[in-house]
């Protein structure tokens, strides 16, 4: 009902639905995975495959902050005037 509704009002783009598609299969995948190793590796092993995964994640993610030519530290936005936050969501094009 929640779907139909966001879609109704224009919030779910064409875009947004072919990049959903798009990543559909890394979930799917992920839990494949997941289940095939399941009782197959030690749990010392699953965390250092955990802390691997967040630090490649949390390096990819620096680097593209990076290339974007955005400074790291506490949150800042400028707005410009009459322009209002939304429950502290931004999007890459407010920056």
């Amino acid at each position: 009902m929640s779907a139909l509704w966001i879609g109704a009002t224009g919030a779910v783009t064409r875009d947004s639905v072919k990049l959903f598609l798009i990543g559909l299969p890394a979930p799917f995948a992920g839990t494949w995975l997941g289940l095939k190793l399941f009782g197959r590796i030690n749990e010392a092993t699953f965390r250092k495959v955990v802390l691997l995964l967040r630090l490649d994640s949390g390096a990819v993610r620096i680097f593209q902050l990076a290339q974007a030519g955005l400074q790291f530290g506490p949150r800042t936005t400028i707005l410009e005037p009459g322009k209002q936050l939304s429950a502290g969501v931004f999007s890459p094009h407010e920056f």
